[in-house]
């Protein structure tokens, strides 16, 4: 169905395709107030992180348009963008290299 959060000009249907080719993960499509959403089986909907969070485990976002980028092992953070090595925006205290792997499991496509 159509997301009522999209912007008019992108209100179009949504297919809810998973996108995931990895194995042993079970995608879910639920319909809550019109909107349909898709999520991972570990992933309660309600239950993603918000941009300054780590994300690591819930693999997904709460901001719109925002992914989960892995940092390294111990941390991932929703952003919109991400390029690989040192974020000039990070405290001098975590200036370490970002891999930005996407950690999403299931993501969302337009018809």
């Amino acid at each position: 169905g159509i997301d009522p959060a999209d912007p008019p000009e992108y209100a179009t249907p949504w297919t809810c395709k998973v996108l995931s080719g990895e194995t042993g993960t079970e995608a879910t499509t639920s319909s809550t107030s019109g909107s349909t959403s898709t999520t991972s089986a570990s992933t309660t909907p309600g239950q993603c992180s918000d941009a300054a969070d780590d994300c690591s485990e819930t693999k997904c976002c709460n901001e719109v348009g925002a992914k989960c980028f892995q940092k390294n092992e111990y941390w991932a953070s929703c952003k919109t963008s991400c390029t690989p090595g040192i974020d000039p925006a990070d405290p001098p205290e975590y200036a370490t290299p970002w891999t930005c792997k996407v950690l999403s499991k299931t993501e969302l496509i337009k018809a």
